[in-house]
């Protein structure tokens, strides 16, 4: 499947279930209006269920599609890059915010 480069891979997966969940969505709704013309009630009931319903199952196989477009590796690639930066730019921040708590610390420990 062709995908353009430019997608972010993040954006491509929400698009994915979003046009899944409206596929869904339709077919709930004709199910429930067929089901409305025998009663309201439980066409009522139907309708949630599967409206409901549609959305859970949209998130799988949007997952299912995605990953099969060959954006899932690039995702991971750029979670990866993320973390390791955010590490090395999170890491010295906490160190010093927390350096004048570690003083106090010790000297608690040693006493006790």
């Amino acid at each position: 499947m062709a995908v353009a480069r430019w997608i972010p891979p993040g954006l491509a997966l929400i698009a994915t279930y979003i046009v899944t969940a409206l596929a869904l969505q339709v077919i709930a709704i004709l199910a429930s209006w067929i089901v409305t013309q025998v009663s309201d009630a439980v066409g009522l009931l139907a309708f949630i269920i599967l409206f409901l319903g549609s959305l859970y199952i949209a998130w799988p196989i949007a997952i299912w599609v995605f990953s099969r477009s060959g954006l899932e590796a690039k995702l991971e690639g750029l979670q990866a890059r993320r973390a390791q930066s955010t590490h090395a730019l999170c890491l010295p921040v906490l160190a010093e915010m927390f350096e004048p708590v570690a003083e106090p610390l010790s000297v608690v420990a040693a006493v006790v």
